[in-house]
């Protein structure tokens, strides 16, 4: 190789996609196997199980920056009173109508083993 020049070096996104590539072709011979009636046995079945499960994660780690999910932006502070006041106001009957669900639950609950508790 002439002086300066590099070789190029096989990058994340080239491996996973030579693995990708070899599940699938794996993939694909089991299940000729199991279409034509050789291949049946339960030890099988979970090898194809566990290659399908290695297959969708080596294809959900090689998201590319394109796809990879979108950063929230933070919010912007609600600097309006009244709009601060509304909200104040309507976590606050949030939290009353979340606790009196609990206290209802918790009453159904206290009877239901109360019930069972005397007639068992």
């Amino acid at each position: 190789m002439p002086k300066g020049q590099r070789r190029p070096r096989r990058t994340r996104q080239n491996d996973v996609t030579a693995s990708v590539q070899a599940l699938v072709m794996e993939n694909a011979s089991l299940k000729r196997l199991l279409s034509s009636g050789l291949l049946l046995s339960p030890a099988a079945v979970g090898e194809l199980q566990t290659l399908h499960k290695r297959l969708g994660q080596l294809l959900a780690g090689a998201s590319s920056p394109a796809t990879a999910p979108k950063l929230k932006r933070p919010r912007k502070p609600i600097t309006d009173p009244e709009a601060l006041e509304r909200r104040r106001l309507g976590l606050a009957r949030a939290r009353e109508a979340r606790a009196q669900k609990l206290a209802a639950e918790r009453a159904a609950a206290t009877s239901a083993y109360a019930t069972a508790m005397t007639s068992g």
